[in-house]
């Protein structure tokens, strides 16, 4: 069990970056989530992941910061245990369920419906098994006796039937009033969750993956889902089977009613000694499943790499081990929920053994009536198997209460790029966009970009060159604040960018990345995404100024055809231009242009080309580009290397300095001839 005074070892080191175990953290996901909350408290920590699969700590923080993390973490953990973190988190994830139901009136509403649909139906299934002793009593005492008894046997048969059928209507009812129940909980969970995942940074799906969060949108609110169709009318049955075989067998028999009660200590004993395990063998077993469902997801969409490299069979092989590696945990989970049953199944067998035999000497010696034998031995096995149910409830129970742990570390987790008070004023056009000082990195103590300063005013094109790995790509991603600096500003119209409302900054700038990615459905809904209220007359032109026109007519449905999943029905340069469309129909007063014709040819790039510039004319436009000819007519020109910006000029100023710039520009077009103009 954990303790404040649990200990803690260093296991790595380096500038920036230390990971640490904490002994008896490994399954304490409360106390996990909430060290990795005070730790990101901490001044100078930069992030922080607490794994409660392994119990480690990786805490990655400012290279020259003096701080202690062996030192915070004992801090930060004696303060959680001593205020009971981990029995509020464990209470919030109990609960979490129960919120859900109470956030809505309809789910109440449709609860309350499916409940009393069940109580309804378990009444009659009472009633029933209550007709139907009855009736073979009456048999049985009235055999060879008189025709009226045969006349109230007929009497009660057609009752059966009637309650039969009563019976079976009320079940499809509560059948289906629990299958709505459980689609609207999915998706009254679901959709604050895929509002909130879109909401979160690009950072937070970096490291999480889409893999990992496919499962948890899927998996785990199917889980939740699962729960609510099934153990809402299992528990309403078993409460009402246990209240009235219970009531029946105290009545009849109180000492036999006493018996049965004697498993449910051992099988309390006997859940709490192997449930520990139960919970740490499922924890990794989804652990496992997740990790494979990420790696299956990428593989997939590798899928072209993966056969030009013709690597289908080591591919196959290393899918086929992470596909045993969970099925192995998924089987040894499953052992241990089986040992955990079958005990249960064999306590509460034995007891119904002992309870049996005892029933038959109560029977045989007088205790019990004739007529009430066969409520004994109906209502005993009934009794006994309604408790074993309880079980199978409470194991999908704590399934539930594990996904929605999981559905509330997502929820819990808040942007940390966040949108400023400032309003860009409706309309703006012109813009000024100003690095100052920018120092980045993705990881802790390894700066991408080093003191980076430039300006763009209002209507110039500025473009950015360089090796590649220089960071070219990163200015444009932080304009965009998909990350934030760690030093420096970023400035438009003299306004630091995180001061500024974060969708007026987005919807500022048309952006054509060198990934490009298209949403599977029709080419002309991949361009309208740029802009949805466009006219026909904006899409044309959008399409013409882009080359996308050129096009068109060689698809089978010409703008109407589809693009297939991620654009892959078209080719790179056809793709290329539909994103510059997209971007061009955005009309913002900012265009930044990331190798955007990267996959056209000379021909059909000079010609997007001259398209786009008098499209974007007045524009501020940014021009990542490895193609040095595209950019020869920019303002400004940028050279980074190494993060850092080694020369700036025009195309002709670069040249004649003869650095780098001058360098790739001979090295692209084959001789060190002076440009032409």
């Amino acid at each position: 069990m954990i303790s404040s005074s649990s200990q803690i070892q260093l296991r790595s080191s380096i500038p920036g970056r230390e990971r640490w175990e904490v002994e008896g953290l490994v399954w304490k996901s409360g106390i996990a989530e909430a060290l990795e909350k005070e730790l990101l408290s901490e001044k100078g920590v930069i992030s922080v992941r607490v794994n409660p699969s392994t119990g480690r700590v990786l805490i990655r923080f400012e290279v020259g910061s003096q701080l202690s993390c062996g030192g915070l973490i004992r801090i930060h953990l004696h303060a959680i245990l001593s205020q009971g973190s981990l029995e509020s988190r464990s209470k919030s994830s109990r609960n979490a369920l129960l919120h859900v139901l109470n956030s809505s009136p309809q789910l109440r509403r449709q609860a309350g419906i499916a409940g009393i649909l069940s109580i309804i139906g378990q009444v009659i299934t009472v009633a029933r098994r209550v007709l139907l002793i009855s009736t073979i009593n009456v048999a049985l005492s009235s055999a060879g006796v008189t025709a009226a008894a045969g006349s109230g046997i007929g009497t009660m048969t057609f009752g059966l039937v009637i309650l039969v059928a009563a019976s079976s209507v009320v079940d499809h009812f509560s059948t289906v009033a629990w299958a709505k129940l459980a689609r609207s909980t999915e998706e009254a969970i679901r959709a604050p969750l895929l509002s909130h995942l879109q909401h979160l940074d690009v950072a937070f799906f970096d490291r999480e993956g889409t893999g990992r969060l496919m499962n948890l949108v899927v998996g785990d609110i199917g889980t939740v889902g699962r729960f609510v169709e099934t153990v809402g009318d299992e528990l309403v049955e078993a409460v009402i089977s246990i209240s009235w075989a219970g009531g029946m067998l105290l009545w009849i028999a109180p000492s036999l009613f006493g018996l049965s009660l004697i498993p449910i200590p051992f099988v309390i004993l006997a859940a709490r000694g192997i449930g520990p395990l139960v919970t740490k063998r499922m924890a990794a077993a989804s652990s496992n499943a997740k990790t494979y469902s990420q790696r299956l997801g990428n593989s997939l969409a590798g899928i072209i790499d993966v056969k030009n490299f013709t690597a289908e069979e080591s591919e196959a092989r290393r899918l086929a081990a992470d596909g045993k590696a969970a099925d192995e945990t998924a089987v040894s989970a499953e052992s241990a929920s089986s040992i955990q049953y079958q005990a249960i199944q064999g306590i509460f067998g034995a007891g119904f053994s002992i309870a049996i035999g005892f029933a038959g000497s109560l029977v045989l010696s007088g205790e019990v009536l004739p007529n009430r034998t066969l409520h004994v031995l109906y209502w005993f096995p009934n009794l006994m198997s309604s408790l074993a149910r309880l079980q199978s409830v409470l194991r999908q129970y704590h399934s539930a209460v594990r996904a929605c742990e999981n559905i509330l570390r997502i929820m819990e987790t808040q942007p940390q790029i966040v949108s400023g008070p400032l309003r860009l004023p409706a309309g703006t056009t012109d813009c000024e966009i100003e690095f100052d000082r920018i120092t980045f990195g993705y990881d802790p103590g390894v700066n991408i970009l080093k003191d980076v300063s430039f300006k763009v005013k209002p209507g110039q094109m500025l473009a950015i060159v360089g090796p590649t790995g220089s960071g070219k790509s990163t200015l444009v991603r932080l304009l965009l604040r998909h990350y934030d600096v760690q030093d420096g500003n970023i400035l438009l119209n003299g306004q630091d960018i995180r001061e500024l409302n974060l969708q007026d900054l987005r919807r500022t700038i048309g952006v054509v990345g060198q990934d490009v990615y298209l949403f599977e459905g029709s080419v002309k809904e991949n361009v309208l995404y740029g802009l949805p209220t466009s006219s026909p007359v904006q899409l044309e032109a959008a399409l013409d100024s882009s080359g996308a026109s050129s096009f068109l007519s060689d698809l089978p449905q010409g703008i109407d055809s589809d693009v297939g999943e991620r654009g892959k029905r078209l080719s790179g340069g056809q793709r290329q231009r539909v994103a510059i469309a997209r971007a061009l129909l955005k009309n913002a007063p900012v265009l930044a242009l990331d190798e955007a014709t990267s996959h056209l040819d000379y021909e059909t790039e000079g010609m997007v080309q001259s398209s786009v510039r008098r499209a974007a004319k007045g524009r501020t436009m940014i021009v990542v580009a490895h193609r040095l000819s595209t950019i020869r007519r920019a303002d400004e020109i940028i050279v980074l290397e190494s993060g850092r910006i080694c020369e700036r000029g025009t195309h002709d100023e670069l040249i004649r300095k003869g650095g780098l710039y001058a360098s790739l520009w001979h090295l692209q077009n084959g001789s060190a001839d002076s440009p032409v103009n």
